[in-house]
């Protein structure tokens, strides 16, 4: 097996763990929303939607990459990121299920006319329990699994047009997908004089793991060997400014209008 094939089994055999950890994940999430109903179900539950965007700092491990830049002259990159974040959470009585995007971004380094930039993105699947679940306040821990790409930039600032012309691919731009695990506790407080329109202002904190630790980046498609190693693993804080809205959902007609729809549908 050369070394594209061998990474390439790599990289699909992590995404289909991935993927299968995802959905025992949403398995878990929804066996909690009562999606069947009995005589001893509550009458109604509570069902609250958010939407919020988050700013805060997020830390990685980006040692093995400044270690590399160091020993060929260039600047190195902090610690820690700018991170940005969309979210959206739906709770069920006290199960939550959401999904969230994330970006870091880290300064750009300048040494001489060589520019650097490195950049992440993550996408996750959240689910969560309130332990704390009143009309204004939710305490929740979170366990999110997803996926996260690290971006590495590097080339001339500044090249005449007759060389980019000679020379148009100067620039190298290497990317590297990850599969990540992240756990994380947030709280939200809500407030609003109509249920249908709540605002929320919320606080997250958590760290991320990045098991999938690998020297392959890729160019153009193609794999890039005995490369550093920088992993996603850190921990962040985020605060959140969003809104939300509250409603009640009658289980028992739920049920009725479910098993009218489901006979409907048979009767076709």
């Amino acid at each position: 097996m050369d070394m594209v094939q061998k990474g390439g089994y790599m990289f699909h055999r992590s995404a289909f763990l991935g993927i299968q950890l995802c959905l025992l994940l949403s398995v878990f999430a929804f066996s909690g929303f009562g999606y069947t109903c009995d005589s001893t179900c509550p009458a109604s539950v509570d069902v609250l939607k958010k939407y919020d965007v988050g700013i805060g700092v997020g830390w990685i491990d980006i040692k093995p990459l400044n270690d590399r830049l160091s020993s060929l002259g260039l600047s190195n990159f902090r610690t820690y990121g700018l991170s940005l974040d969309l979210e959206q959470q739906t709770v069920i009585n006290r199960m939550m299920m959401g999904g969230e995007i994330k970006g870091l971004f880290f300064s750009t380094r300048m040494t001489g006319n060589t520019m650097t930039n490195f950049n992440a993105g993550e996408i996750f699947l959240k689910s969560g329990f309130n332990v704390i679940n009143t009309e204004h306040i939710n305490l929740y821990p979170y366990l999110g699994l997803g996926a996260g790409l690290m971006n590495f930039i590097i080339g001339d600032k500044n090249t005449p047009f007759d060389t980019a012309l000679v020379r148009p691919n100067l620039n190298v731009n290497l990317y590297q997908f990850r599969f990540l695990i992240d756990l994380g506790v947030g709280f939200d407080m809500l407030g609003g004089e109509k249920s249908s329109r709540l605002g929320s202002l919320g606080l997250r904190a958590g760290y991320t793991f990045d098991p999938t630790k690998s020297d392959r980046w890729m160019r153009d498609g193609l794999f890039v060997t005995g490369t550093p190693q920088p992993t996603l693993s850190g921990a962040y804080v985020m605060f959140t400014i969003g809104g939300a809205s509250r409603h009640s959902v009658n289980m028992k007609e739920w049920k009725h209008r479910h098993a009218e729809e489901m006979h409907s549908d048979q009767d076709k």
